[in-house]
């Protein structure tokens, strides 16, 4: 699978394809069934849900949607 890059949170997009994270939503909708983890390490984990799921970058490092990276204007 293609990973996203993610702009950081909260509000993540992927830097390249511009995909919203879903994982991020998913905990921010709080809905039954998904139970929330935080390691004593600091690392975090969800169970899988079957709503939200990311589904693999289409534009892997396109840049296309990075505020950080100039790009080309394109003119008309």
């Amino acid at each position: 699978m293609t990973e996203h890059r993610w702009s950081g949170w909260p509000g993540a997009w992927c830097l390249d394809c511009g995909a919203e994270d879903q994982t991020e939503i998913c905990l921010a909708t709080e809905h039954p069934g998904i139970t929330f983890h935080r390691f004593p390490d600091g690392m975090e984990d969800i169970s899988k849900c079957p709503i939200h799921q990311n589904k693999e970058c289409s534009e892997p490092g396109s840049n296309r949607h990075n505020p950080y990276v100039k790009h080309d204007e394109v003119s008309a």
